[in-house]
């Protein structure tokens, strides 16, 4: 995706004959938040692989009782079951 963008950028350089230099800044700008998120979701899932956040869920899941409709808690809303 980066790629098409930088050789989209280029393009319309080589048509308006300017300088490429603020297009491709806006480029970099986009693509440092990309590249957080990816590394974000890739550490989250190398994180559940190790099963340490599956280990407290399962011991608390039993108390929880969430599959109860008339015990599940909503602490902003009440709704009507």
């Amino acid at each position: 995706m980066s790629w098409t963008a930088l050789t989209a950028a280029l393009v319309l350089v080589v048509l308006d004959f300017k300088d490429a230099r603020p297009s491709l800044e806006k480029i970099y700008q986009i693509s440092y938040p990309l590249i957080f998120f990816c590394g974000m979701f890739i550490m989250v899932d190398g994180f559940n692989r190790t099963g340490i956040p599956t280990t407290p869920w399962n011991l608390t899941e039993p108390q929880a009782r969430i599959n109860h409709r008339h015990r599940t808690f909503f602490p902003c809303h009440s709704f009507p079951f």
